[in-house]
């Protein structure tokens, strides 16, 4: 079965919410070596990932995945106490990325939140810090050939962003299809909906409601992948497409806590999740 990408952003008035939303500054990139992170931890219980590499556009485009680094995870409860989690990151050759040695036990209401030091380079990175929410559950699917509408309870009265994907086939190591949603126009609506094209069938669909950031993050990945027909790496949840055609706009909520003019690009995103397997 053919692995194709959907590239449609759902792209509402954001006139309701407008004041509720992160300030998130898009990113100029200039032509020098940059650090590309992109980290999840998935909710319920599930293993964190982290994807590190260094990007070179100064003569040409050329990237390095980085197999060694340091990479601590921590969470700050409901009442701000901050703690280190006790969880190794190795590196897994097959998925070219860290992953932790368990799942992490994850707390809606909760932020968590990761340090990266890498060996030869100055000072630490840190990620912002992201609040799991609530998951939101999916009710059902209705099919309509390529195009279903994925049925949902919007909690009323808070923004929700939502980011759709869905699986191609019974291995579930990655995603063949994928947009985005924001509550604008459905707040507190009890049968929300969001309508996606698939360019092909789907064995599962997952619905995880993420960070006004976050949001924005996964907006412009899917942007650019439009249009550049980067379909082969999103696929993969490979970033790296995103700063290749420089200067791209992009943003980041990760920096370096002792070189804070250096640029890092990339996201840290906490994902509640909920599925669908018809």
């Amino acid at each position: 079965m053919q692995r194709a990408f959907c590239l449609i952003i759902i792209l509402l008035s954001a006139v309701l919410w407008q004041g509720c939303f992160e300030e998130v500054q898009p990113l100029d990139i200039d032509e020098t070596n940059h650090l590309i992170v992109l980290g999840e931890l998935h909710h319920p219980d599930d293993y964190a990932t982290v994807i590190v590499k260094e990007l070179s556009s100064a003569n040409g485009y050329s990237e390095t995945l980085i197999e060694a680094a340091q990479i601590s995870l921590y969470k700050k409860s409901e009442t701000g106490e901050t703690t280190k989690l006790p969880v190794e990151f190795k590196f897994d050759t097959e998925r070219r990325m860290f992953v932790s040695h368990r799942r992490i036990a994850t707390t809606v209401g909760e932020t968590y939140k990761i340090t990266i030091k890498i060996d030869g380079r100055e000072g630490e990175y840190e990620t912002a810090e992201e609040t799991l929410l609530p998951i939101v559950p999916i009710l059902g699917v209705e099919d309509n050939h390529l195009d279903p509408r994925i049925l949902f309870s919007d909690p009323k009265g808070i923004p929700n962003q939502y980011l759709v994907q869905s699986k191609s086939s019974s291995d579930f190591s990655y995603f063949t299809e994928m947009t985005t949603g924001i509550d604008t126009l459905f707040d507190g609506n009890e049968s929300a909906y969001i309508e996606v094209y698939f360019s092909a069938g789907y064995y599962g669909i997952q619905l995880s409601n993420i960070s006004p950031s976050t949001y924005g993050f996964y907006k412009s990945m899917l942007e650019q992948a439009d249009q550049n027909e980067y379909y082969g790496e999103l696929e993969n949840g490979d970033p790296s497409f995103l700063f290749r055609s420089l200067p791209p706009q992009l943003t980041s909520n990760i920096r370096n806590t002792e070189l804070p003019n250096e640029l890092v690009l990339g996201n840290f995103g906490v994902f509640s999740n909920s599925f669908y397997h018809p």
